[in-house]
């Protein structure tokens, strides 16, 4: 068995953004110093979530939440936020058609590994667990 020196071995990983950002945003600002450490061992390749927030078309979220929960606008995420910690449970509204993406990216991209950041990691966890109900768990996650 040959296995590539660990130079040149370069992983592959799937990068979801948080909620109000996008994937330019994420790679840009978020994950700018973890790129620039790991660039001899893997690369990242970020996605866009397909939800556009109300208040900026520019930036996205893997789902929204219900008009019970959230008017849509920039300024409330904090109390939306606030909100959500107090919930037992919440509608996420547009999640299914999510993970379905994100698993379509997964099989077309060839990677190793997912990376998620805070809504993103809900849905990093999410398609792990459905990759592993599959019996294709991801290497790393």
């Amino acid at each position: 068995l040959h296995l590539p020196h660990p130079r040149t071995m370069s992983l592959r990983l799937l990068a979801l953004h948080g909620f109000g950002q996008n994937a330019t945003v994420f790679m840009e600002k978020r994950a700018k110093e973890l790129i620039r450490k790991l660039k001899s061992v893997a690369t990242l390749h970020a996605m866009d979530a397909p939800h556009t927030l109300p208040y900026d078309e520019s930036l996205r979220g893997w789902w929204t939440y219900g008009e019970e929960l959230w008017d849509g606008r920039g300024e409330t995420i904090q109390a939306l936020a606030d909100q959500l910690l107090k919930q037992p449970n919440f509608r996420a509204v547009g999640l299914a058609e999510s993970l379905e993406l994100v698993l379509a990216e997964w099989y077309s991209g060839g990677y190793n590994g997912i990376l998620g950041f805070s809504q993103g990691a809900i849905l990093a966890a999410a398609l792990c667990a459905e990759l592993h109900h599959r019996g294709q768990p991801p290497r790393f996650a």
